[in-house]
């Protein structure tokens, strides 16, 4: 089973937010009828996937001081 297969399977069975993790490429050129609540383009940067994962599940994220 490939990732949009499995995609597809999780929103069968419920609302959770579901997050791709693609090459720029490889996003343009997928058309699926799974709906994503973001996509992230690889390389990720750990602060975006984090930031992103809070924003998938509702939470709010504390303004970030930069030093």
């Amino acid at each position: 089973m490939d990732g949009l297969t499995l995609a597809a399977e999780i929103r069968k069975s419920g609302a959770l937010p579901l997050i791709m993790l693609t090459l720029a490429w490889y996003r343009s050129m997928v058309k699926t009828g799974v709906k994503f609540a973001a996509y992230l383009t690889k390389p990720i940067k750990p602060s975006q996937l984090y930031d992103t994962l809070n924003r998938g599940f509702g939470r709010t994220i504390p303004h970030r001081s930069k030093i």
